[in-house]
């Protein structure tokens, strides 16, 4: 049917169409059907490998021949639709050595006569496999590229003989090396696993130019690109990289990168290839950054902008703003040179910084190492710290134009700081200012604190341990011992611990000269000075307690030696006065001469009529006498665990001790004439012997007369006797003291005699042993002893049982008392508990104690009853429970029946205020209510407290108006309150009295 219809469709034209258009047509059809079988011949052969292999070889062939290049294909794979398929491209360098390499290329072209005329213009480009070997060989100033593009290149910038063109190249699986034989490493660059597309892609002549998206690869030193994007151009000049984005895993950039440039610079990239980099908004990872620069610290991020200009060893960061993840702050100007050099001594670092906010370990991990090692490690204890200023920073040495405010203070600086590389030793020379600056902290001391300084130094060393520098300035703030000192010029030279030179004090409590040199630095150290004391107020600067203390005097030293143990020479003092609130104190002069004989022997002479006279003799150091002397009391305890002393010391002493001098630093202490101390003792026998006598010792209102102390470890007899012919006081009088002790099985028993009371009808025999126990605690124990007072016999430890002790460690730091016991018949008295820094626990309980037997006596009063209860006080660190809950059975006055007294006292934890509870019940009638609180300001008590009467009976203090007011009669009713200070508190109430009176003496009425 088909051929049917074309059979008719023939007959139709044949009679539409006239003969000679019928001849066209027949010749039209055979040239159409001709150049299709051409068309089809062509593909055929195309497709033919040898024919594909054949065209490869030719073009290559003549591209070589025309231009003195290396290139081979090995397979082209060509259609007639324009398409290319290129398989192993290898393209050699002038040493012929791999340039380019692509595994596989598919393309298509756009024009083949200009394919042929030598202009490569590709529609769409795939490359895999793309392997890119830019090599720089040795003495050679351009590299196998520059070589490779000049051999297409005439020379004209706008018609150079080498053109490719591609709309876009997709790179899969591709490498890009970068080579310099005439550095020492030779590889600067190595992209691995590269993968791109490359927009608009063209090479003209040398130049190069696309649109980089979604650019991927793996730096040879680890770092992985994640996506890179750019508007890409390379010529003999530059390298651009408009619109610039780069992540990483940690990282992103944002900006343009332009590098400028000679070919001849890349033989010295560091130094001669210039960087112009704006960073509008980066996140950097210093674990990035470490791949290429390892001065870097690591495990840290920061946000920065700025505008980079210069080399990579010349560079300015300009408008920089930093802020890392530790909240470090830096914004200003910086200039690096050398960064990136092989001789660390060329490095230099100028900024200028509108601020600077981090702290030392921050800083050390933000800054290049070479500049961490360069902060001197005092600054970690200036906290959070902020800097502006101006800073040029070497390898060797820093100058730091810089006002710093700390967590320790202010401080401005102008200082030239050399030898960096030991910065803790560093030498420096300059102005510094310190504002309210903590100086103590700063070099550890307590004592120290605050200081305000304005001075010129120049010297080395920022710690203790190594500074030694000279100061020209005043400080107008120096807290030291609490106090604040003002006023302080200072000329001199200070070397850990030596001062040389003049320091005046124009302070409000001290004026004060000196002028000399206390210098122990060498084997033979001298302390050789001067100092004027015109006046010290003692008091006010925290040496002395008394509230009046005033210091006058002269003071000349000439002493040699490296220790307190060799220093021999004198000390003068004279001119000097000393006032307290007893009296002034004028002294002739004060002489102490320290020396050494041939044998090594020290003589210690003190000679002043007003303090001290005597010597000590021998061969000791001074800080193992407190040891010897215990050595030679714990001797006679086996169990004793000795000091560590050095063989062969020993030493003799005898000295007068005259009252002026015990006077000034014991106001309340007076020592009569002939008053001697003398003694001995040998480190290593032992042998310790003591004699102390003073016909008479005055403490505040206590007077001991003929006092007497012997101690001698070695005697048989005893090693301690001590005897007191009297000790007189307001209170109480005791006569006939003596106290012995002797050593036996290893316990050191003490018994001691003496009497008491105003008629000395009291008398008292208490016998006690000492011992140590296993751990070295000393054990003092109370074997059984009388008391006789108030005629009472008192038994203490009555059963004789081996409780009744106290035991204490030898820092005398923590107190055990066990089991205290005082008995009369069925009366007691028991003291438990312990004491110590941070915990107490005590008891003191009274069971049926007469209570008028147990208080001192008071004029005219008489008191009795029975009393019951306990005080107990415990301590847990800062918190505290003080209670107490005493009752009085039976109370009287003067023989007056007042009832049942219940006393309860409880404290706060702080131990600042006191409820106060306390009433007198006799029968049915409450006569006495008092209620409140009291507290303790300053130890100042404040009461306020609410008193309650109901016919309270005040007959029993008929008596104690003495010999003015007497017979004090009648009942008291009515309210009070008590409020303000106790020593004159305010009273508001109203009192109402029944048959009440009283006798005034010496006006002889009722």
């Amino acid at each position: 049917m088909f051929v049917v219809k074309i059979a008719n469709y023939k007959h139709v034209i044949q009679i539409l169409i006239p003969t000679p258009i019928k001849k066209f047509r027949k010749i039209l059809i055979r040239l159409f059907v001709g150049f299709l079988l051409l068309i089809l011949l062509l593909g055929f052969t195309l497709s033919l490998p040898f024919v594909q292999t054949k065209i490869g070889s030719v073009i290559t062939e003549k591209i070589n021949k025309d231009f003195g290049t290396d290139i081979t294909i090995e397979k082209v794979s060509v259609t007639i639709f324009g398409g290319v398929k290129l398989k192993q491209v290898l393209v050699r360098d002038h040493h012929k050595d791999t340039l380019f390499y692509i595994t596989r290329f598919k393309t298509s072209i756009s024009d083949y006569k200009r394919l042929y005329e030598g202009d490569l213009l590709f529609g769409s480009a795939q490359m895999d496999g793309f392997l890119f070997k830019l090599k720089q060989y040795k003495n050679e100033s351009e590299t196998n590229l520059d070589r490779f593009v000049a051999a297409f290149d005439d020379g004209k910038p706008s018609s150079g003989k080498f053109l490719l063109k591609a709309d876009r190249i997709d790179l899969k699986n591709s490498r890009f090396i970068m080579l310099d034989e005439n550095k020492e490493v030779v590889k600067d660059v190595d992209f691995l696993d590269l993968n791109a597309t490359l927009l608009d892609f063209k090479i003209k002549g040398s130049d190069v130019t696309s649109l980089i998206q979604d650019m991927s690869f793996k730096d040879f030193r680890g770092l992985k690109v994640n996506e890179l994007d750019a508007d890409f151009t390379y010529t003999k000049k530059n390298i651009i990289l408009n619109k610039f984005k780069s992540k990483t895993s940690n990282s992103s950039l944002e900006g343009t990168v332009v590098l400028k440039y000679k070919r001849e610079d890349f033989s010295d990239f560091n130094n001669k290839v210039v960087f112009d980099v704006q960073l509008d908004n980066a996140v950097i990872s210093t674990n990035d950054i470490y791949y290429f620069y390892k001065e870097l610290g690591r495990n840290n991020s920061f946000v920065l902008s700025t505008h980079l200009k210069g080399t990579l060893n010349n560079f300015k960061a300009e408008n920089l703003k930093l802020v890392d993840q530790f909240n470090s702050e830096i914004y200003g100007q910086v200039n690096f040179q050398n960064l990136f050099s092989k001789n660390e001594q060329s490095f230099y670092m100028e900024g200028s910084f509108e601020k600077v906010t981090s702290n030392y370990q921050d800083l050390i991990r933000l800054l290049p190492n070479i500049l961490g090692k360069s902060l001197p490690s005092s600054l970690a204890k200036m906290g959070q710290f902020t800097i502006t200023g101006t800073t040029q920073v070497s390898t060797q040495s820093i100058v730091a134009d810089i006002d710093m405010q700390t967590s320790l203070g202010g401080l401005e600086s102008n200082l030239m700081i050399s030898n960096t590389q030991n910065i803790d030793n560093a030498s420096y020379e300059g102005m510094i200012k310190l504002k309210a600056f903590d100086v103590g902290t700063l070099i550890n001391r307590k004592d120290v604190g605050l200081v305000s300084l304005d001075a010129k130094v120049n010297g080395k060393g920022f710690t203790e341990q190594f500074i030694d520098t000279r100061i020209r300035g005043t400080l107008s703030l120096l807290q030291y011992n609490r106090y604040n000192y003002t006023g302080i010029v200072v000329d001199g030279n200070f070397k850990k611990p030596i001062f040389s030179g003049k320091i005046n004090i124009n302070d409000p409590n001290l004026f004060m000269d000196f002028d000399g040199v206390v210098d122990v630095s060498k084997n033979e150290n001298i302390y050789k000075f001067t100092t004027q004391v015109d006046y010290a107020n003692l008091n006010a600067l925290q040496f002395m307690k008394d509230s009046i203390s005033i210091f006058k005097g002269k003071v000349y030293s000439n002493l040699i030696g490296n220790s307190i143990d060799n220093l021999h020479g004198e000390v003068l003092v004279e001119q000097t006065s000393y006032q307290n609130v007893k009296d002034i104190y004028i002294f002739d002069n004060f002489k102490l001469v320290s020396s050494f004989d041939v044998n090594k022997e020290r003589t210690i002479t003190i000679n002043s009529p007003d303090i001290v006279e005597g010597k000590v003799v021998g061969k000791f150091d001074f800080y193992d006498v407190p040891d010897i002397i215990e050595n030679a009391l714990g001797s006679i305890y086996t169990n004793y665990k000795p000091n560590k002393v050095k063989k062969g010391q020993y030493l003799k002493f005898n000295f007068s001790i005259f009252n002026k001098i015990v006077e000034i630093f014991f106001p309340s202490l007076t020592l009569s004439p002939n008053t001697f101390v003398r003694g001995n003792m040998n480190s290593d026998t032992n042998d310790f012997k003591l004699n102390f006598e003073s016909p008479e010792i005055s403490l505040n209102e206590i007077k001991f007369e003929k006092v007497a102390a012997d101690v001698e470890n070695e005697n048989p007899l005893f090693n301690t006797y001590v005897s007191v012919d009297s000790l007189k006081s307001k209170w109480y009088k005791i006569a006939d003291f003596n106290l012995i002790n002797v050593t036996q099985k290893d316990s050191m028993f003490i018994r001691t005699e003496f009497k008491g009371g105003k008629k000395l009808e009291d008398y008292y025999n208490i016998d006690a042993y000492h011992t140590l126990d296993e751990n070295s605690n000393s054990v003092v124990g109370f074997l059984k002893s009388e008391l006789h007072f108030k005629d009472y016999l008192w038994n203490l430890n009555e059963t004789n049982n081996n409780r009744n002790k106290i035991i204490f460690d030898k820092e005398f730091k923590n107190f055990n008392f066990d089991a205290l016991v005082l008995t009369h018949q069925n009366q007691k008295v028991s003291l438990n508990g312990l004491l110590s820094k941070n915990e107490k626990d005590l008891s003191l309980a009274f069971d049926n104690v007469n209570l008028g037997k147990i208080i001192p006596d008071i004029d005219n009063v008489m008191v009795e009853g029975n009393l019951d209860g306990q005080i107990n006080f415990k301590q847990t660190f800062t918190d505290y429970e003080p209670y107490a809950s005493l009752d009085v059975n039976d109370l009287k006055i003067n023989s007056i029946a007042l009832g049942n007294l219940s006393l309860d006292i409880t404290g706060t934890d702080d131990l600042k205020s006191f409820d106060v509870s306390s009433s007198l019940r006799n029968k049915d009638l409450e006569s006495f209510l008092i209620d409140g609180l009291v507290t303790f300001d300053n130890q100042n008590p404040n009461l306020n407290l609410d008193l309650k009467l109901n016919n309270f009976n005040i007959g029993a203090f008929g008596a104690i108006g003495g010999e003015v007011i007497s017979n004090i009669r009648g009942l008291v009713s009515g309210s009070a309150n008590f409020k303000g200070n106790l020593s004159n508190p305010e009273m508001n109430g109203r009192l109402f009295f029944n048959k009440a009176g009283l006798k005034v003496t010496n006006f002889n009425f009722y």
